[in-house]
């Protein structure tokens, strides 16, 4: 179905343009005195319907999904011997706190680089909300930068706390200049 749409939508394209060019031969068929305008109108309207029911029965491939990786049962009882199970959570736990540990250093490393270079004054970090306050010398970065700026902290915040919430004001208005929104996880640069 979906080809002969298609085929019927070219077919009135080309007749289309054949009335435009000579409309005389339209006027002989129909028997009545044809212009470009209401040939035009005509094969146009033709050709957009066309369009439509081409664009209504034309399939939607769902994205190709990736295979998990297979492996050999000799190669998962390699593994399940060689690692035992952790005991009461006490791995996962120190993991954890490990991780979050290192991203608190990197944090407060990238926040003391920015207040070297100006591009940050202060900066507000609790549980329920954090904001940045920058320097003028945010004003003087792409958006790029700012974004990838906004996204760092955002990943961080989010290893440290579970969420990534954030503003980015100016210091010396408190104007919002940025933020990543709750929801939508969007990073969104106003100045």
């Amino acid at each position: 179905m979906n080809d002969l749409f298609l085929a019927l939508l070219l077919i009135s394209i080309i007749i289309l343009v054949i009335g435009i060019k000579k409309p005389l031969l339209f006027s002989r068929i129909f028997k009545k005195e044809m212009t470009k305008k209401k040939i035009g109108l005509i094969f146009g309207g033709i050709a957009v319907i066309f369009f439509i029911l081409f664009g209504i029965t034309s399939e939607t491939t769902p994205p190709k999904e990736t295979p998990p990786p297979t492996t050999n049962q000799s190669d998962e009882q390699s593994t399940q011997k060689e690692t035992p199970p952790p005991t009461a959570n006490q791995p996962d736990e120190q993991t954890q706190a490990a991780q979050k540990e290192s991203a608190q250093k990197e944090l407060s490393e990238i926040i003391e680089l920015g207040k070297k270079a100006d591009l940050v004054v202060s900066c507000e970090f609790s549980d329920s909300a954090t904001v940045v306050y920058i320097g003028p010398t945010w004003y003087t970065q792409t958006v790029a930068f700012k974004k990838d700026f906004i996204a760092k902290i955002g990943m961080l915040k989010k290893q440290i706390t579970g969420y990534t919430h954030f503003e980015v004001r100016d210091a010396y208005s408190n104007e919002k200049v940025g933020e990543i929104k709750a929801f939508s996880q969007s990073i969104e640069v106003y100045k």
